[in-house]
């Protein structure tokens, strides 16, 4: 009988045989590749495509490859473009997600986005009312004189 592989290279005293050369993809492949990771961890359509945009208006003036912006250049684009709210923080986690991506897939060397932090929450989380409170506060509207106060809350 015959075996269905190659035996296993015995490399004692011998060098490795070496790999056919993979070119490197282009920075568009790169970032198709990250998108579709994306999309499949459950993204919506437009976080995804606002990732992508975001990931790439970050490449357009340095005129750079993803691959290529070193923490310097991410740092000193991120504050000149001083969006509020959600666009900065959309912004950060494009830059986080794509090197934190790329730098496990072996496309960098290193994550020049790793000193990014996110900027915490205005407001604390809204307060809700347990069920003995929601019940008490139930019970005593319905006594109320307009019924509309009950349905409110209710709602």
């Amino acid at each position: 009988m015959r075996p269905t592989s190659p035996r296993p290279l015995r490399t004692r005293g011998r060098e490795l045989p070496r790999l056919p050369h993979r070119p490197r993809p282009s920075p568009f492949q790169t970032i198709a590749e990250w998108l579709d990771v994306l999309s499949a961890n459950g993204l919506s359509d437009d976080t995804v495509e606002g990732y992508g945009s975001a990931l790439i208006k970050m490449c357009v003036p340095p005129l750079l490859d993803p691959a290529e912006i070193p923490e310097p250049i991410l740092m000193q684009y991120l504050s000149s473009r001083n969006p509020k709210g959600p666009a900065s923080e959309q912004l950060k986690s494009a830059a986080k997600s794509y090197y934190r991506w790329a730098t496990r897939r072996g496309h960098q060397a290193e994550d020049p986005a790793a000193a990014l932090l996110y900027r915490r929450p205005k407001y604390p989380p809204a307060v809700a009312l347990s069920r003995s409170e929601y019940a008490r506060a139930m019970e005593e509207l319905r006594s109320h004189r307009d019924p509309r106060r009950a349905i409110a809350i209710a709602l």
